[in-house]
C-alpha cells in the first residue's frame, strides 16, 4: 500500500517523529552517516504491532487510569496504528506483512452527512433491487464490543456498519494524545479510521476546538479496516484484517458538566432532548442506508 506524508520532523512511514533532546553532549554524527542511518530506518520498519500488557492482571488502566505512564502507553500504540495505516501495512501475529488495501479510499470516501450543513444524498429508489434488508443489531453478548462484533459479521462475508459515539469537538477523543479509551478511541486504535476523521475535520473548515459534526449530522467513512483486538486482549495485532462497509460516526448531547473539553447541553423539555437525540440516529441510520449495509451495530451511545 502506498504511503501518507504530513507532518514536521523526520518521516518515518508517514508518521512525523518529534525530535528528542535528553541534554547529554554526544559525539556528533557526520550528515552523510545521520541519513544513511535514517534511511535505513525508513526503509525496513518492523511494522509490528506492541499489544498493552495488564497490570495486576487486568487491562481497565487502558479505560480508566490517567497516570503519565498510562497515557504513554496509550500514546506509544496509538502511533502503530497511525504508523501502519500510513505505511499501508501491518506485522500479523506471526510476523507476516499484512495489506491495509483500503486506507486511502476510506479516508478519501469520508464525508460529513447532515440536511443542515453537509451532504445529504437521496436514499436508494424504492424501485431499485436491494440484496437484503438491513439489520439494526447491538452488541450485547458478554464481553462484546461494537469493533468485534462488527469484525465478526463482516469476515461472514455482510456489509456492516459500526455505529461510534464520536466527539463533536476533538477528532478521535482522546486518541491521539494518549487518552483514556472510551467507543471512539478503541476505534481509532482498532482500525484505518483516524485519519478519516481527520479528513472530515478538515473538510469541515473550523478551527481546532470548535464543533466539526453537525447536530443533525454524521461522519461516514466507507472500507474502514479492523485490524487490532479489542481493548481487553491489549489491541493485539489481528492474523487478517475485517473491512467494514462504512463507520458512522455522530455525536451525542453532552449532559455532565465534568467533561471539560466540549461544552454542555441543556435541555428543558424532554421532549427537546428526545430530538436531539432522534436527529443524530437520524443521520447515523441514513448513512447506513446510503452505504446499502446488511448490517448496523449500534453501542450504547451517549455522553452524561
Amino acid at each position: 500500500g502506498g504511503g501518507r506524508g504530513g507532518g514536521g520532523g523526520r518521516i518515518c512511514s508517514g508518521v512525523a517523529e518529534e525530535a528528542e533532546d535528553d541534554g547529554n553532549l554526544k559525539s556528533p554524527l557526520s550528515m552523510e552517516s545521520k541519513d544513511r542511518a535514517e534511511a535505513a530506518a525508513c526503509k525496513e520498519p518492523s511494522g509490528a504491532l506492541m499489544a498493552l500488557q495488564p497490570r495486576d492482571g487486568s487491562l481497565d488502566w487502558v479505560r480508566r487510569a490517567n497516570d503519565p505512564q498510562s497515557r504513554r502507553s496509550r500514546h506509544a500504540a496509538a502511533r502503530e496504528t497511525q504508523e501502519a495505516v500510513a505505511r499501508g501495512w501491518y506485522r500479523g501475529p506471526s510476523g507476516e506483512r499484512l495489506e491495509l488495501r483500503a486506507a486511502n479510499a476510506a479516508e478519501a470516501g469520508t464525508k460529513i452527512l447532515s440536511p443542515s450543513a453537509g451532504v445529504w444524498p437521496a436514499l436508494p429508489s424504492k424501485g431499485r433491487k436491494r440484496a437484503a434488508p438491513t439489520a439494526v443489531r447491538k452488541a450485547e453478548s458478554p464481553g462484546a464490543t461494537v469493533p468485534a462484533f462488527a469484525a465478526e459479521l463482516a469476515l461472514q462475508g455482510k456489509r456492516v456498519a459500526a455505529v461510534s459515539a464520536a466527539s463533536a469537538y476533538h477528532v478521535g477523543g482522546g486518541f491521539s494524545t494518549g487518552g483514556r479509551h472510551a467507543l471512539e478511541e478503541a476505534l481509532c486504535m482498532q482500525t484505518t479510521l483516524y485519519p478519516c476523521l481527520q479528513n472530515a475535520w478538515r473538510n469541515a473548515g473550523v478551527a481546532k476546538g470548535n464543533r466539526y459534526i453537525p447536530q443533525d449530522g454524521a461522519v461516514v467513512s466507507p472500507c474502514v479496516e479492523i485490524f487490532r483486538d479489542t481493548t481487553s486482549n491489549g489491541y493485539a495485532a489481528l492474523p487478517a484484517p475485517a473491512e467494514l462497509a462504512c463507520v458512522v460516526s455522530i455525536a451525542m448531547p453532552n449532559l455532565n458538566p465534568r467533561v471539560r473539553d466540549a461544552p454542555s447541553d441543556t435541555f428543558g423539555d424532554p421532549r427537546l432532548y428526545h430530538a436531539a437525540l432522534c436527529k443524530r440516529w437520524r443521520a447515523a441510520l441514513h448513512a447506513a442506508c446510503v452505504q446499502s449495509v446488511t448490517d448496523v451495530i449500534c453501542p450504547d451511545a451517549g455522553c452524561g
